[in-house]
């Protein structure tokens, strides 16, 4: 009865009303499986729109915005991270322009008054070039650019790549009776953000290609409709000094959702994955066994979504969301196979940790304008997808202020900020870690903080560890930004420069200093294990109130006096062993208060 159930639903389309008619009770284990059967196709690896339209791919429908494009005169720039979706933008203006209407149907275009005239158009994509040097880099542009007189039947024998590049679209001009020729490129920037640390090489890369971009606009009477993505915006190429008119989308809101899913999106083609696959996310112990699909949403919200271009339209990771589903797991699937290998050397290189974790991460000047070796490392960070406009305050005119989108970049910041690529055991146990180190600091509980503090470090693989005071600053830092919580770190207050100040949601204040103990500078330990450890902990001890005392004497404290909040001085302290040591001291503080008669006077808190 099973299997009959299972055929007549398939034949007869998933009738819902003749299965419930059948002489059968219900079958969960059936009603998932057809569930999970009657789920679109998830397309993972796949950029090409022809190929999904026709497989029923699960797609979001953007092709109002993509009419929208194809009637803008002035050439288009988009800038998004890797693994957002550029390709397939790209791919469904390309079948547009060729007049391909039928494998647009039931999508918003197809019945729209756009002209389906087919038009030349040349696609070049760049993530592929080769980039030992400049000379390889232009040997494979030639050979795209031959490829494509090939596949058109033109011939182009020029001797440089622009002059190449030129006469294909005027080839094409003249083979389509004066058409002007489309121009699709997609990852203009890979070639040299491939280099980007080697400055000299990505310099001499980024000179090579000036002549195949001025191409574009010496053939500004041949070109027609002009596409343009990459991760960044290099001013110094010719791309954007000859197309002295072109458009950047790359913040304008009304192109905000063109890549990546909305939450409206999600919730439409997602419902049925939902549904289907809360089951397994439970059995994996994603949430409890009484969670619901309402609950799976949610947590897959906070994972994915949040990325923001203009400040008010939030949109899904749609790589991540993909694969989600598709590993029936939460990770940062993002970072594993869309994050430039740029800009993990860049921040390995240059340390930029704090940068990118201190709370206050305003930029004021433009969001999409970087050269070879002068790179902003906020605006670096917000191009490459780790930090995106914040979308919880209004924007402001003239500044953007940054935030991690969700836990999938947070994630993915575990091997990028401690310096190494390997994957840690346990992501979810990592979370748990930290926010558990948050908890503990609140609680004011030093030994819970000691325990969650040493367990969060023992995921660490000890070859990996730096004997170092600023690396565990870092650690700590990190952990409460996998919390949720914003610290400020490294301010100059009182008499000196304070490691940590953390306002908790109850008010209290925490005025932390963190110390690092390398045994090697404690003396020489007893011999005997037992006495070691009880030796160790004796100088961890006399260090946390070594901590503690430089608070009061730096007056590390001094800027939440008078704020009537109750503040703890806090010591966390570190050996080169993983052991931590902690200890809470509440400091005095006063606040001023109002008597009867409109008198102030200082009372102490």
């Amino acid at each position: 009865w099973r299997w009959l159930r299972i055929f007549v639903s398939l034949i007869l389309g998933f009738e819902a009303g003749l299965v419930a008619r059948l002489p059968i009770p219900p079958s969960t284990e059936v009603e998932g499986f057809l569930l999970e059967f009657s789920m679109k196709l998830l397309p993972i690896g796949v950029a090409d729109f022809a190929t999904i339209r026709k497989r029923e791919y699960i797609f979001a429908d953007k092709t109002k915005l993509i009419y929208e494009f194809l009637n803008v005169d002035s050439p288009l720039f988009l800038s998004r991270p890797r693994r957002f979706g550029k390709s397939l933008l790209v791919s469904t203006l390309k079948a547009a322009l060729l007049g391909q209407r039928e494998i647009f149907k039931g999508l918003w275009i197809y019945d729209s008054d756009y002209n389906w005239e087919p038009n030349p158009v040349i696609n070049l994509s760049l993530s592929s070039v080769k980039t030992d040097s400049p000379l390889s880099v232009e040997n494979d542009l030639v050979a795209k650019l031959k490829n494509v007189a090939k596949n058109e039947g033109v011939s182009i024998e020029a001797p440089s790549v622009g002059q190449l590049f030129f006469e294909l679209m005027n080839a094409l001009y003249l083979k389509y009776d004066q058409k002007k020729v489309a121009i699709l490129i997609d990852e203009y920037d890979a070639p040299i953000l491939n280099k980007i640390s080697q400055p000299e090489l990505a310099k001499n890369i980024r000179d090579s290609l000036k002549s195949f971009y001025s191409a574009l606009k010496d053939a500004e009477d041949y070109r027609g409709f002009t596409f343009i993505t990459g991760v960044t915006k290099f001013t110094k190429t010719s791309l954007f000094s000859t197309l002295n008119n072109l458009k950047d989308l790359t913040l304008n809101e009304n192109y905000a959702n063109i890549c990546g899913f909305t939450v409206e999106e999600f919730d439409s083609l997602f419902s049925e994955s939902i549904e289907a696959t809360l089951p397994k996310f439970i059995a994996k112990g994603y949430l409890p066994k009484d969670a619901s699909a309402v609950d799976l949403r949610q947590l897959i919200l906070d994972w994915y979504d949040g990325y923001s271009w203009d400040g008010i339209t939030r949109v899904l990771n749609p790589w991540s969301t993909l694969n989600c589903f598709d590993q029936i797991a939460l990770d940062s699937y993002w970072s594993e196979s869309g994050v430039p290998t740029f800009l993990v050397e860049l921040i390995q290189k240059s340390r930029l940790v704090f940068d990118f974790l201190k709370p206050d991460k305003t930029i004021t000047n433009s969001l999409n304008v970087v050269d070879v070796g002068r790179f902003e490392p906020l605006v670096l960070a917000f191009q490459a997808g780790y930090l995106t406009i914040q979308t919880d305050s209004a924007p402001v005119a003239g500044k953007f202020y940054l935030q991690f989108p969700n836990l999938d970049v947070k994630a993915s910041l575990i091997p990028l900020l401690l310096f190494h690529k390997d994957n840690l055991i346990d992501k979810k146990l990592i979370f748990d870690q930290a926010k558990a180190i948050l908890a503990s600091i609140i609680a004011k509980d030093a030994p819970g903080l000691e325990m969650a503090f040493g367990s969060f470090l023992a995921n660490i693989p000890y070859s990996l560890h730096l004997n170092y005071e600023a690396y565990y600053h870092t650690i700590f830092i990190f952990a409460m930004a996998l919390a949720g919580q914003e610290v400020d770190i490294q301010g100059e207050v009182g008499e000196g420069k304070f490691d940590a100040h953390l306002k908790a949601k109850n008010g209290d204040v925490f005025v932390i200093e963190l110390k690092y103990a390398r045994v090697d500078e404690m003396g020489k330990p007893p011999n005997d294990p037992a006495k070691e450890a009880a030796w160790l902990r004796r100088k961890l001890r006399g260090l946390t109130t070594k901590a503690l005392a430089q608070i009061e004497e730096k007056k590390y404290d001094l800027k939440f006096k008078g704020s009537g909040n109750r503040i703890f001085k806090t010591a966390i302290v570190f050996s080169e062993r993983t052991d931590v040591m902690a200890a809470f001291k509440e400091a005095k503080n006063w606040v001023l208060v109002k008597e009867p008669g409109g008198v102030f006077k200082v009372k102490k808190v």
